[in-house]
């Protein structure tokens, strides 16, 4: 629940996949039957699926001045394949590139580095500090939709479209320009052609970036922010966006101007967005602990799980 972008609907459509304190918890979405994927030492911090589907990796939280890891699994064989151990205090976000050649982390505060680990190899291309000295820490990683050697890196007044090098070992940033805008980067989106990408942020607008020369081409909405910031994004074939607030709102908006044309109310705050197939549905994960399914032309939504999102203290059998 209270996982960024914790709630991942895999790519065969039938599976839904989440954090649970250490665990990584495998769901059929027909049958309800978990699986348990066990390893890390202490809570998990992230997850992201393969686009292929054939890989799950996961990160952790540690203490400070400790390693913390990162997990690779064989999705169909629920099986660990390696441990990726390079950050430390906390791993903040991860991200596959679209082959599934390349997977991307990104340290916590404490950490502050990107590195680009090759997915075959099981081993560590090259890393870098994540954001200029001059600018906050950054906490979203996503991969370039189309190309392998591409990703982005965002945060606290921090945009960065990063290129890898592989023939020399490196990677290389180039920091977008959003004008006299200054924001904390809360979630990002690739479109699928690559040409631009969204990111929310926790004033509660959206704003676009161009990936070709990393301009923010507009943002919105202008007047009506989403209350308590914008916490989750979904980009859909049709190109309107869904957007999650703080607030427990799931609104679908169109156009530049981000105007709402649909809006449902949901019990916490989002902190997932997730599609299902093409986005006929999707699902909404929330800090309450929550999962709720969406169909996308009724949008109306259905708790389909709920949790304690607190220590339980007491249990009992009724008489």
């Amino acid at each position: 629940g209270h996982i960024p972008c914790g709630l991942i609907c895999h790519p065969d459509k039938e599976h839904v996949l989440y954090p649970l304190g250490c665990t990584v918890v495998i769901q059929d979405l027909d049958s309800k039957k978990q699986t348990f994927l066990h390893g890390h030492t202490n809570n998990v911090s992230c997850i992201v699926v393969s686009r292929n589907g054939v890989y799950v990796a996961s990160g952790q939280v540690t203490f400070v001045g400790f390693k913390a890891d990162v997990i690779l699994w064989d999705f169909q064989r629920k099986e660990l394949l390696a441990r990726l151990s390079l950050h430390k205090g906390k791993i903040e976000g991860l991200a596959f590139s679209p082959n599934s050649l390349y997977l991307v982390s990104l340290g916590g505060q404490d950490d502050g580095s990107v590195v680009v680990w090759h997915v075959g190899k099981r081993e560590a291309v090259c890393g870098s500090p994540a954001s200029a000295r001059s600018a906050g820490s950054a906490t979203v990683v996503v991969c370039s939709s189309c190309r392998d050697e591409m990703f982005v890196t965002a945060g606290n007044g921090t945009i960065r479209v990063w290129e890898l090098d592989l023939a020399n070992r490196k990677i290389r940033p180039t920091e977008c320009q959003t004008g006299q805008l200054r924001r904390v980067i809360t979630c990002v989106k690739m479109a699928d052609d690559d040409n631009y990408f969204y990111v929310g942020t926790s004033s509660g607008d959206v704003l676009k970036v161009s990936t070709n020369n990393k301009l923010m081409t507009d943002y919105g909405p202008q007047k009506a922010k989403f209350s308590s910031g914008v916490t989750a994004l979904l980009l859909l074939k049709t190109e309107d966006l869904i957007v999650g607030t703080g607030g427990g709102i799931v609104a679908l908006c169109k156009g530049s101007n981000y105007k709402v044309m649909k809006k449902i109310q949901v019990q916490g705050a989002v902190t997932s967005l997730t599609c299902r197939g093409q986005g006929h549905q999707f699902f909404v994960g929330t800090n309450e602990c929550q999962i709720y399914r969406i169909n996308y032309t009724a949008f109306k939504e259905e708790l389909i799980a709920a949790c304690h999102n607190e220590a339980v203290h007491d249990i009992v059998f009724p008489l």
